[in-house]
């Protein structure tokens, strides 16, 4: 006959073997860090600023898009797609088509392949260049403020670039119709051209305008031009919300912008600014998934850790003026704050 045992017993062993692999801490610590708190998966911020921008963080990682920093070849393959597009719906053949944009391809190299920098007034081109393409170089097979726009690049190049911002200036003041494919390129090579800041920035602000009236943008200039704009503003507010619109808009390298300014806002003792950024719901919720993200995840900085003495942050005390917990990013505070031993500061 079998000998059952008894119920006591067996909860008795359960209980000894989960206090074996928990130590008697259980079940707040583990074994071999007795006063640090049970680890659970890190916090993304990038993943975090996906979804509170109203996107899915992308399965792989995302397409590097056209920017400053990157190969500016790497820009004629979206300028290429944008034109076959418009050739497309004005019925050319396949033939012509191809050959248009062998023609552009090899004029777009030949101007941007010594480029080797560009800074928010200026280019770098490479030392002993020889430019070898005549006037006009794309005739008069391709729309005229694309053409035009090219012309000004060639002599920006040459080093006429009075004559290249005439020309650039000259496509902004024609109709939409008319100038839509280069408009926000116009403004944006006036923006780098530009001999001081207040002219270089409106042109940046241009960029935006000509945007909103229905300029095409292949190369996200928009965007990029907001980021530089963000850059400018004194306000940290206000710098918060054009790096968000930025990279909302597809600018990702303004991520790391954003965190910066959010990570300057956590660090601040102003109270006034303190309360318009917990008062304001995006700025909130980006500065909060800074602070639970640098808590609970991957160190990134620690420029705004609480001082020693200090009895409270003062983004906390800010957050508490429009009542912390009715805000739904409230229980990855606490619990950030608990993971990392701060139990006075989860508790509040």
């Amino acid at each position: 006959m079998k000998m059952l045992a008894p119920k006591s017993l067996i909860t008795w062993v359960l209980l000894i073997a989960i206090g074996w692999a928990c130590g008697p801490f259980f079940p707040d610590t583990v074994l071999n860090k007795p006063q640090a708190a049970l680890d659970v998966p890190p916090v993304s911020y990038l993943d975090g600023l996906y979804r509170l921008s109203g996107k899915a963080l992308p399965r792989e990682d995302p397409k590097q898009e056209w920017n400053d920093d990157s190969g500016f070849l790497s820009q004629i393959p979206l300028e290429l797609a944008e034109l076959e597009g418009v050739w497309k719906s004005q019925g050319l053949t396949a033939d012509d088509i191809l050959a248009r944009k062998s023609h552009y391809e090899d004029v777009r190299t030949k101007l941007l392949a010594p480029v080797t920098e560009a800074d928010l007034m200026g280019f770098s081109f490479q030392e002993g260049v020889v430019w070898e393409l005549p006037e006009r170089p794309l005739g008069n097979d391709f729309p005229p403020e694309v053409a035009d726009y090219v012309e000004g690049a060639r002599l920006l190049a040459k080093g006429e670039i009075e004559k290249a911002r005439d020309i650039w200036k000259a496509i902004l003041g024609r109709p939409l119709e008319e100038k839509k494919l280069r408009s926000l390129w116009a403004a944006w090579m006036l923006a780098k051209t530009s001999k001081d800041m207040e002219e270089c920035f409106a042109w940046y602000e241009r960029v935006e305008t000509e945007a909103e009236a229905g300029g095409t943008d292949a190369l996200g200039l928009r965007w990029a031009a907001k980021a530089w704009r963000a850059s400018r503003l004194e306000d940290p507010i206000d710098r918060v919300h054009f790096y968000h619109q930025a990279f909302q808009g597809g600018k990702t390298a303004s991520a790391l912008d954003l965190r910066r300014s959010t990570g300057a806002i956590l660090a601040s003792k102003d109270g006034e600014m303190l309360a318009r950024a917990a008062a304001d719901p995006i700025v909130r919720r980006l500065v909060n998934l800074d602070l639970y993200a640098s808590l609970d995840g991957p160190k990134y900085q620690d420029t705004w850790e609480q001082e020693a003495g200090v009895e409270e942050w003062p983004w906390l005390a800010a957050l508490k003026a429009v009542d912390l917990k009715n805000m739904e990013e409230a229980a990855h505070i606490g619990w950030a704050l608990y993971s990392s031993g701060r139990y006075d500061d989860a508790e509040k």
